[in-house]
């Protein structure tokens, strides 16, 4: 039996919205680390189909970075998580990872999907539909590509980088 996902609309369909200077310092993370892999969380808020991302945390000091894979300090980052949801007056939250691949596509790799389908089942994370932000390098520039976890897979979403928020 074949079975067909129903197709959002385009009114349905989640838009990232990323501040061009957090993109600056992704990419920057991103070739400091570079021929190894690094990443860490993606912090902010969601209104209706609009999520829009305020705080990056990075990999943290025990982090685990190869060329093929990254292990963030998971305690590391929690910590993080905690003190910017205090300050933020519980506004701020998680919303997903970051990642990059530098030699690489911008597609997830199976263990991308994977992350993104245990970050949904765990109550604590409470992100049901967490966000993956994989920073790939084509030809010395590195490229944004956003995903979401929705119905058991990773879709890709838009992504807007702004300057100011219209």
């Amino acid at each position: 039996m074949l079975l067909f996902r129903r197709r959002r609309s385009r009114l349905e369909q989640p838009t990232l919205w990323l501040p061009d200077e957090l993109l600056i310092d992704l990419q920057q993370q991103a070739t400091e680390h570079s021929p190894e892999e690094t990443g860490g969380m993606l912090l902010g808020w969601r209104n209706g189909t609009d999520i829009l991302i305020t705080t990056l945390v990075g990999p943290g000091p025990r982090a685990k970075q190869s060329r093929d894979q990254f292990t963030p300090d998971g305690a590391w980052q929690q910590h993080q998580l905690e003190a910017i949801y205090r300050e933020s007056g519980r506004t701020v939250t998680y919303l997903g990872d970051w990642h990059s691949h530098p030699h690489g596509s911008g597609r997830p790799s199976k263990r991308d999907r994977e992350t993104a389908a245990a970050v949904a089942v765990t109550p604590d994370a409470r992100a049901p539909q967490p966000l993956t932000l994989i920073l790939a390098k084509r030809r010395r520039r590195w490229r944004a590509h956003a995903v979401i976890f929705l119905d058991d897979t990773l879709d890709p979403i838009r992504l807007n980088i702004y300057t100011r928020l219209p």
